[in-house]
């Protein structure tokens, strides 16, 4: 057998340093996990082209000195320098012994453990630490989202490209749709990158805005629907938006401002959708900004992420060489689109031939439509927070959900109890946990979960295609393995920086020790590197909190209540439950009365819904520690007696019973009257739709989401729910009346 198995694999767009001949396993399993050292050479991935892969006795070390030579002789780039100089540091004479398919289990083991001894050994390690942070290159990445979805285009202009509700579009369809309406917004002034708002719900005239903003060279900004009005208006300020592309449904949200006109796209595109059209010339390079989403920001305003084209573009393309979508692929897109994920559900299907699914407006709350979408339209790929997967799996039976291939996990840290439970109700399907802030286009790193095995912890993976991921000591150096640090992310991903911020941008996005000319995004997460190339993440470093996939700055809810006239200080927290039960809670020192009811009216016009906490406490003063820090372990915990109503008043029926069972369960409270509030008793969306699955199952009732926001009480849910009961019975009685007749 030769050595000179050192090669690029540029198949799929990306270079893999391949140290293996291509030959499936007899059982089909896959042996690369049993090398740990390994990811530092093979770092996209445990698969080629889909397939198992065998490894291969590859011979002795100065053989493949002079193949790694040889190659490397003909690049000159900074990366690939910085890998030939790890591989030349490798000292071991034989670096991989042969894995038959032939050998046992024990016998793998003991060749993982023979590895592991000399890799440690003779391995520079700092070396290794630079090597596993970085990943090959994708070829051809020079592309716009937009050439993308043309290169597609030409290929299946006749599949179904967009489906919502009862109309779909094909991928031809979609881009006659956007081209006129780009050529529009050219007209009236897009390119060059102008930020265009859009404010609209889930539908056809979604997609046909964003990607026409782009065409017309400009970058969309998503704006809920849902947003208070102050928030609305600063985004529109900051943005210093000419128009907002809005829908009829939505122009009611939007705060009238001089000098914003707001362009209801689904009544225009019915004066243009029959005039003629020429596609518009490209944009010039992928370096122009694609989108700006707003995060939550320490200061008490949100603050604008910008990224462009290429970083898009890069995460798409390793996705696409990752997952390896096909037209047969159909795509849920159920994230709000100012989550960043929303980015990969948009564009990943329409640039793979798949088909993209818009799930109604306020389904992705409710699991009986999820389910049956999956069902109806056969959807092969969709994205869960670990916190609402949990909920959704524990409405699923065994089959459910048969058309299901893979599921993405992202938005907050997967527990080992939830990938427990995936496995036992979807073990048909794979689960991959990802990880990625928004400043870094959505997705770093990776991690496929096998399908054998339990889990103590779960790692986010490693790095993804031509990103560099380094964990480093408050000095910015490199930590060992093993020990923890801070994360910090460089390469083709991260974002220009914060629209119009600067000093913030300086502070966040500072220079890469490693690569000269690069920058590097301080995450303020803490992880540290497992021996096999994985990173664990570990927690945060500072105020900023995930609630049901949410990324929250604590600090931006403490301006706010700091603001309001009557509070002279102000302290949020958020509760160390399980992730599906977390809560904000607010600590306020009045200057005079203290009006929960006026503060929650204040914040709700400030800040989403999910930034308001679910409790309030009234105190004297706010403890501090010896240096004048604020102490939160100090600060007492909510008193349930302030939540629940003046005067206890007990379930008077049945229904009742079961309603308040059901929430004391899902509250963690001992016991709740029927007046009081389940919004103040803590409750939210995600306990909503453990709820309406408790009702499916104790009362036999499918009720509404939107019922369990109008009626609040157990009181009024009640009473809701038994006339419901009288007169689904009065219906089965009029229909058997008939059945006899």
């Amino acid at each position: 057998m030769g050595h000179d198995y050192l090669v690029p694999d540029e198949q799929a767009g990306i270079k893999k340093f391949v140290l293996f001949q291509k030959d499936n396993n007899a059982d089909g399993k896959d042996n690369l996990d049993m090398l740990p050292g390994l990811p530092a050479v093979y770092a996209v991935g445990e698969r080629v082209n889909g397939q198992a892969a065998n490894l291969r006795y590859i011979g002795e070390a100065g053989n493949l000195r002079e193949s790694i030579k040889k190659h490397f002789d003909k690049t000159h780039s900074e990366e690939d320098e910085c890998f030939k100089e790890f591989m030349l540091s490798i000292k071991i004479k034989v670096l991989i012994y042969e894995l038959i398919p032939s050998s046992t289990h024990e016998e793998r083991l003991v060749i993982k453990k023979e590895w592991e001894n000399r890799y440690k050994r003779d391995c520079n390690k700092e070396g290794w630490l630079k090597a596993v942070a970085r990943t090959p290159y994708l070829h051809n990445n020079h592309y716009t989202i937009i050439d993308l979805f043309y290169k597609q285009l030409r290929k299946t202009p006749g599949h179904i490209a967009v489906s919502f509700q009862d109309e779909q579009i094909t991928y031809l369809e979609l881009n006659e749709r956007v081209s006129k309406l780009a050529a529009y917004l050219r007209q009236e002034g897009v390119c060059g990158e102008a930020l265009v708002p859009v404010c609209m719900y889930r539908s056809l005239e979604m997609i046909i805005s964003i990607m026409a903003i782009l065409k017309a060279g400009g970058a969309y900004v998503p704006i809920d629907p849902e947003y208070p009005p102050e928030r609305i208006e600063y985004i529109l300020s900051d943005t210093r938006a000419k128009m907002v592309l809005t829908i009829s449904d939505c122009e009611m949200y939007l705060p009238p401002i001089p000098g914003i006109a707001n362009l209801c796209v689904d009544r225009l595109m019915q004066q243009i959708i029959d005039e003629p059209f020429d596609d518009l010339p490209p944009i010039d390079g992928n370096g122009h900004l694609a989108y700006v989403i707003y995060t939550s920001g320490s200061t008490g305003v949100p603050k604008g992420v910008m990224i462009e084209h290429a970083a898009v573009v890069n995460r798409l393309l390793w996705a696409q060489a990752y997952f390896d979508l096909t037209d047969e692929d159909v795509v849920l897109q159920k994230t709000t689109f100012c989550f960043d994920v929303s980015v990969w559900e948009l564009f990943w299907p329409l640039c793979a031939g798949a088909k993209l699914v818009f799930a109604n407006p306020g389904g992705h709350k409710d699991n009986n439509y999820l389910k049956g979408v999956i069902q109806a339209e056969c959807i092969s790929t969709i994205h869960f927070v670990p916190s609402m997967l949990e909920v959704f799996l524990s409405d699923l039976e065994k089959g459910d959900c048969s058309n299901l291939k893979r599921v993405l996990c992202s938005g907050e840290a997967l527990r080992p109890a939830q990938v427990a439970l995936f496995k036992e109700k979807l073990p048909h399907v794979q689960l991959h946990n990802l990880y990625g802030p928004t400043e870094a286009a959505i997705d770093v790193t990776c991690w496929t979960v096998p399908e054998i095995g339990e889990f103590t912890t779960i790692p986010i993976g490693k790095p993804v295609a031509n990103t560099s991921l380094y964990i480093l000591d408050t000095n910015r150096k490199l930590v060992p393995v093993g020990v923890p640090g801070e994360l910090y992310i460089s390469g083709s991903q991260l974002a220009r920086g914060y629209l119009n911020k600067p000093a913030l941008t300086n502070d966040k996005f500072v220079n890469d020790p490693f690569t000269e000319g690069r920058k590097m995004y301080r995450t303020g997460d803490i992880a540290r590197w497992r021996e096999d190339g994985n990173i664990e993440y570990l927690g945060r470093n500072d105020d900023q909190v995930k609630i049901n996939g949410y990324r929250i700055e604590l600090g931006e809810i403490e301006t706010v209540l700091g603001q309001m006239p009557g509070i002279h200080h102000a302290v949020v927290i958020a509760t160390q439950e399980t992730a599906a039960n977390r809560k904000l809670v607010g600590y306020v020192v009045p200057k005079e009365i203290f009006d929960k009811d006026a503060i929650i009216k204040y914040l709700k016009e400030r800040l989403p819904d999910y930034m308001v906490p679910a409790s309030l406490v009234k105190l004297e003063n706010i403890p501090l520690t010896s240096n004048g820090k604020v102490d939160k372990k100090a600060l007492p915990l909510p008193d349930i007696s302030q939540l629940t109503a003046r005067e206890y008043a007990p379930p008077r029926n049945e229904t009742e019973t079961i309603l308040a069972t059901i929430w004391q369960e899902l509250l963690d409270l001992e016991r709740v009257s029927i007046h009081d509030s389940f919004f103040e008793l803590g409750g939210n969306s995600l306990i909503i739709m453990r709820m309406l699955t408790q009702i499916r199952r104790k009362l036999f009732l499918e009720v509404p989401m939107r019922v369990l926001f109008d009626y609040t009480t157990i009181e009024d849910l009640g009473r809701y729910l038994e006339l419901t009961q009288s007169l689904r019975h009065t219906e089965e009685e009029e229909d058997f009346s008939i059945i006899n007749i």
